[in-house]
């Protein structure tokens, strides 16, 4: 087990009051200075990891028990990678961006070595759950009509999001998703110079002039949908070939790699449109696509659904 030493947080309380003294107030949070007392601090187990999520030299998320009760916990190590916008970006979406599909921030720690969020419970992510087996067509229905709602509600919020994938999906107790990775979101229009193979194979085309606005967010979800059903992304090729792959992505995708159901290839065709002013990006008319058309989104947004991820 893993054991972190934890003395001073910064902790949100939503929609109630507490007698902890207040130092900052931001729509329906209230952020405290909380102080662990010295008798938590000497001899007792604050975290005991249960479940390593996700991990890389950046970062590592865990499910944990954190005194009485099960959070996840992400861990950025600061001294391999560290941008105080980008951390303070994340900070500020997971608090501003209150909604059902994006995870809520419980508490914050920032320190010269290492940054702390930790959130609300989950179970593992999308990324994971794929290893172990395909979607269904009832379960990937489910979760990409909640990553529309979620984009839209972040987009509604002033930001653009730059990192829907897999590994940020996040399966809560409830079956429902929950987004993180805000650290590469804007609250503006990114103008920033992708060059590696990587880049450009994961980024709308738009992103190859520099330009990443809200409408990229729509082309990810679309090759976001493409990889869950087929393995790979909707642009590469086994050379990995940089010339090749820019001159395949300023064309719309002209083909899929097997047969899949009409309106879903549509959907997906028109989300991955090359040119933005083209691409489906307005949620009324993503809500009312075909691929849509048997689904209840009020009791989605309520989770009144019962989720057929649920295992």
């Amino acid at each position: 087990m893993n054991n972190y030493q934890y003395n001073k947080w910064e902790i949100f309380v939503h929609r109630k009051k507490t007698k902890n003294q207040v130092f900052h107030n931001n729509r329906n949070q209230i952020k405290i200075l909380f102080i662990i007392p010295k008798s938590l601090q000497n001899g007792q187990k604050k975290v005991n990891v249960f479940t390593l999520i996700s991990n890389d030299s950046n970062h590592r998320i865990e499910r944990c028990q954190r005194f009485d009760k099960l959070v996840v916990i992400k861990n950025i190590n600061k001294s391999i990678f560290f941008s105080q916008e980008m951390l303070e970006m994340q900070k500020q979406i997971l608090l501003n961006v209150r909604f059902p599909f994006i995870c809520k921030l419980i508490q914050y720690k920032n320190t010269p070595q290492k940054c702390i969020f930790e959130l609300e419970n989950c179970l593992y992510d999308l990324e994971s759950y794929m290893n172990k087996q395909q979607l269904n067509d009832n379960q990937l229905q489910f979760i990409a009509a909640q990553i529309v709602l979620a984009l839209n509600e972040i987009h509604k919020s002033g930001y653009i999001y730059r990192a829907l994938n897999a590994s940020h999906i996040l399966i809560a107790e409830d079956g429902y998703i929950r987004l993180i990775g805000f650290g590469f979101s804007s609250n503006k229009i990114v103008f920033y110079k992708i060059n590696s193979y990587e880049e450009i194979r994961i980024f709308p085309p738009e992103a190859m002039q520099m330009i990443f606005d809200q409408s990229g967010d729509w082309w990810l979800l679309g090759a976001l949908l493409y990889k869950l059903l087929f393995d790979i992304y909707p642009f590469e090729n086994d050379e990995r070939d940089v010339n090749q792959l820019i001159k395949e992505k300023m064309q719309n995708i002209k083909e899929f790699p097997k047969e899949i159901k009409p309106e879903l290839q549509d959907l997906i065709e028109n989300l991955l449109k090359r040119n933005p002013k083209e691409r489906l990006t307005q949620l009324e008319s993503i809500m009312q696509h075909k691929y849509f058309d048997k689904l209840d989104w009020k009791q989605l947004k309520e989770k009144q659904i019962e989720s057929p991820l649920k295992q």
